[in-house]
């Protein structure tokens, strides 16, 4: 119990001895005693008072690491959800201060809504905070730390929409168009790096950059490319170095899928064996393998160079995503390529026009015209 104790002890001037408790009120409270026992005797009641009645904090950090030691979750996952409690929950206004039996719905809601503004959340954005909330008060349910149903309580709740920040993206930063894919194209085909063909590589799939930087020879097929592992990476809290990892599925544990491909990425696909015949990996710089953070590098370059706005990885597999929808192919085959379960997803989430503006003029014109 005196293990927990995160404030100094010390023995003041005048012979007594001091120490600082965490306090509903303030951040922090003093506390003092005659005599060091007596002191160390009220901390370890006060610990043994929070394992009867823990605070949000306790039950978060048992809740997260039970789920990664068992394998619920993975590595940066677990930090995620960790630098997302420390974003939300470490507040002195916040539910902390607050043992968790104590916590009413009324609080609960308030701490939502002042959250909501504090760090002006999307809808979408919102979802982060929603999960910790699920899981912690789940977890305490279970094991009788609150009486509140949290699954009730957001099946009640209702958030009005003014509350959320509006996400208004522009379109035309969300995909290349057809004139910037063609300078773009230009310039990876005249400088083939091994960086530059993986690009173009993305341009022809649609795959995300983490399946892209850990694909290896076997996952290239006569049917096409095999997708079936991905690359994570999180910043490591004890080293707060990022760590770059091969997780053994695709993105959210996704079914392995196969990526249909014409015979001009094939042609890519040659151009980057021959540059790397015997690697483990098609894409290695100096006998190691590329990570996703270096392609997204070489994309922001190639973008500076042909002039255009910089752009992510993602963003071409949005513009993948749309020129298949543009082109009319099936909806069963538009989700295969792009690794996702439902069409809804692809059209509500990565479908903006590519066009540019002159065929979009000429476009409505003809639609005008009588």
């Amino acid at each position: 119990m005196l293990a927990k104790h995160q404030y100094e002890i010390w023995q003041g001037n005048d012979g007594a001895w001091y120490t600082y408790f965490p306090d509903k009120e303030k951040s922090r409270k003093l506390k003092r005693r005659t005599s060091k026992k007596k002191l160390e005797d009220d901390i370890i009641a006060y610990y043994v008072s929070i394992e009867e009645n823990p605070f949000i904090t306790d039950l978060f950090e048992k809740w997260n690491d039970e789920r990664y030691e068992n394998g619920e979750i993975g590595k940066n996952s677990y930090t995620k959800y960790g630098n997302d409690f420390k974003r939300f929950f470490q507040k002195q206004d916040s539910l902390c201060s607050i043992p968790m039996k104590e916590i009413t719905e009324a609080e609960l809601l308030a701490f939502i809504k002042l959250n909501i503004r504090r760090f002006h959340l999307t809808r979408k954005s919102y979802a982060s905070l929603r999960t910790l909330i699920m899981g912690v008060f789940k977890y305490a349910k279970m094991n009788k730390m609150t009486d509140i149903s949290i699954s009730t309580f957001f099946s009640d709740l209702q958030l009005s929409n003014k509350l959320f920040k509006k996400n208004r993206k522009d379109a035309s930063s969300q995909v290349f168009n057809d004139d910037e894919v063609i300078k773009l194209a230009k310039y990876l085909r005249d400088h083939p790096t091994m960086h530059n063909l993986g690009l173009l590589l993305l341009f022809d799939t649609g795959m995300r950059v983490g399946e892209l930087c850990v694909l290896k020879p076997e996952n290239i097929t006569k049917e096409g490319i095999v997708i079936n592992s991905t690359e994570i990476y999180y910043k490591d809290p004890d080293t707060n170095r990022t760590v770059f990892e091969i997780k053994d599925t695709p993105k959210m544990g996704a079914d392995e899928r196969t990526i249909i491909i014409p015979e001009q990425t094939r042609a890519i696909i040659k151009r980057i064996r021959l540059m790397n015949p015997f690697g483990e990996y098609l894409f290695m710089k100096d006998g190691k393998r590329i990570n996703s953070t270096r392609f997204n590098y070489h994309l922001y370059k190639a973008c500076r160079e042909v002039r255009i706005p910089e752009r992510s990885t993602h963003k071409i597999r949005k513009t993948y995503a749309s020129k298949l929808i543009d082109g009319d192919v099936e909806e069963a085959l538009i989700r295969s390529q792009m690794g996702h379960t439902d069409i809804k997803t692809t059209k509500d989430y990565y479908y903006y026009a590519t066009q540019n503006q002159k065929y979009k003029e000429s476009q409505i014109s003809k639609a005008l015209c009588v």
